[in-house]
């Protein structure tokens, strides 16, 4: 029902949405969807009934969202909440470069089709190659079946260990420097991880994602206890 991809967040106050750069494009679209709504009023199918019910859905949906930033906003994360955090999940709030390399269950790079076993054997003798002194980098160029960061040398993008896929981070955070994983099965495949570097998390540099993190683990329940306190 709903064809507009204008952006109005422009248009909603500070402390709903956080104001979006000026694009004078992106302003001239959400005049057009206003003005269209202007002609839709004239015409009154604000009255019909369909209208009138997506109208209150939008209403729900707008008012849920302020009152989840209003209780989310109420959630005090003290400076011993995020030290007792960081010494509870060790390795989650630092911050990871990793060089990865990927051998394909299936079809992989050049349209080679490697089975469960076959991919597994190819994986281990890659980890011998290094072992043995092959440069990772070269090994992860003509040998991954990713072929996006093979380009790159298998080099990931950093990232924080909380937004690490579950099956590698508990063996990217034992890693020592420039040390080398044994094969990790992912979704699709094998892969050997090698960690670049590892920037370890502070009680500062930390606070933004552990506020982010114990908030959400609160939010359920003073929902609840919101919703409850709600009804009549």
């Amino acid at each position: 029902m709903l064809r507009s991809r204008a952006d109005l967040a422009w248009l909603l106050p500070p402390a709903l949405v956080t104001p979006p750069p000026h694009d004078p494009i992106v302003e001239a679209e959400a005049r057009s969807v206003i003005g269209l709504a202007d002609v839709a009023r004239a015409r009154h199918l604000d009255r019909k009934p369909d209208m009138r019910a997506a109208l209150r859905l939008l209403e729900l949906a707008v008012l849920a969202e302020a009152a989840r930033r209003d209780l989310a906003a109420g959630i005090t994360v003290s400076d011993d909440d995020v030290r007792a955090r960081l010494a509870a999940k060790p390795g989650r709030y630092d911050e990871f470069l990793l060089s990865h390399i990927f051998v394909a269950v299936g079809e992989g790079r050049g349209g080679i089709t490697r089975t469960e076993e076959e991919a597994k054997r190819k994986v281990l003798e890659l980890r011998r190659r290094i072992a043995t002194g092959e440069d990772f980098a070269n090994v992860a160029r003509t040998e991954s079946d990713d072929a996006a960061t093979a380009e790159a040398a298998g080099e990931l993008s950093s990232m924080f260990g909380r937004y690490m896929a579950d099956e590698f981070f508990p063996f990217a955070r034992m890693l020592k420097q420039d040390e080398v994983s044994q094969p990790i099965r992912g979704k699709l495949g094998y892969h050997l991880i090698r960690l670049e570097q590892r920037i370890p998390a502070t009680a500062e540099t930390a606070r933004f994602l552990i506020t982010q993190d114990i908030r959400e683990e609160r939010m359920p329940d003073r929902i609840a206890a919101a919703i409850r306190e709600a009804k009549p």
